[in-house]
């Protein structure tokens, strides 16, 4: 092939590889999941400021933000996420949930026990409030909606 014969070919041929690349793009879906961000500021053991509702579609993140002028410890109900927040430790200060269960879960601030301090995310099968002397304040609560 030559000339304008060749040229008219690669151009059907480009033509015809961008239709497939879009019908091949256009049959894969993206599952990019949604991510929000909360803020609470925390002053002497106090809830005193925080985002009004944290909720979130299932399968979406959200990050915990905390502003804390003293370490507590942060549960989530129904997840059994424990974490401790601790102004001299920044990483600390932020924590996600990713919003596998669907449902209402109350998010609950507890002083630090001493003997069981320790620095990030914890899961625990079971949390009793009644076994503990802690102070028990809650934070807000993560809806989680369904799809």
């Amino acid at each position: 092939m030559e000339g304008p014969l060749k040229r008219r070919f690669m151009l059907v041929l480009n033509v015809a590889f961008i239709i497939c690349l879009s019908i091949i793009s256009i049959g894969c879906e993206t599952t990019e999941t949604g991510v929000s961000v909360f803020e609470v500021e925390i002053k002497n053991g106090k809830v005193e400021s925080v985002d009004n509702k944290f909720e979130i579609s299932q399968g979406d993140t959200a990050f915990i933000k905390f502003s804390a002028d003293e370490p507590f410890t942060v549960f989530v109900h129904g997840y059994d996420i424990e974490h401790i927040v601790d102004p001299s430790d920044s990483a600390s200060l932020e924590f996600k949930i990713v919003g596998e269960f669907t449902g209402n879960f109350p998010i609950h601030m507890h002083e630090i026990e001493q003997k069981t301090h320790r620095k990030g995310d914890h899961n625990h099968e079971s949390h009793d409030h009644s076994s503990t002397n802690s102070k028990h304040v809650l934070i807000s609560n993560l809806i989680v909606n369904p799809n």
